[in-house]
């Protein structure tokens, strides 16, 4: 079932955006820390949902001045504003790590640089929202 919650300030999709970046870090951490593990899979978190899922919220806020959260797959919204964000297998960085360790771990470092781009991003669109 997707829900929608509705809320009004931007500030909101900003923290949403540095908590889940926070999670998807912890999510790739332990994908280097624990990848010798006889029964590791990777993971990784629907990033692409969540954009999709940010994009649709900034839409909202632009044509109505509101903003609306919508559940999709993976990323789930309460009704006070929080989300969950469940991690799902990653069957590329699978077979990568099948194939060839040094390039699972350039393509798990990658991902991590990227989630901190985003995030330093949002951190700085957040202290010019507050000034």
């Amino acid at each position: 079932m997707n829900t929608a919650v509705a809320i009004d300030n931007v500030t909101e999709i900003l923290n949403k955006i540095l908590e889940f970046t926070d999670r998807r870090k912890r999510v790739l951490t332990r994908n280097i820390l624990e990848m010798n593990a006889s029964d590791f899979v990777p993971m990784d978190l629907d990033d692409d949902g969540f954009a999709r899922v940010m994009t649709v919220a900034l839409s909202e806020h632009v044509a109505n001045r509101r903003l609306m959260l919508c559940d999709c797959d993976t990323v789930k919204f309460g009704v006070e504003g929080e989300f969950e964000s469940v991690p799902v297998e990653d069957p590329r960085a699978a077979e990568m790590l099948k194939a060839s360790p040094k390039d699972y771990l350039d393509y798990q470092v990658h991902k991590l640089s990227e989630n901190w781009l985003n995030r330093k991003v949002t951190m700085a669109l957040l202290r010019q929202k507050q000034s």
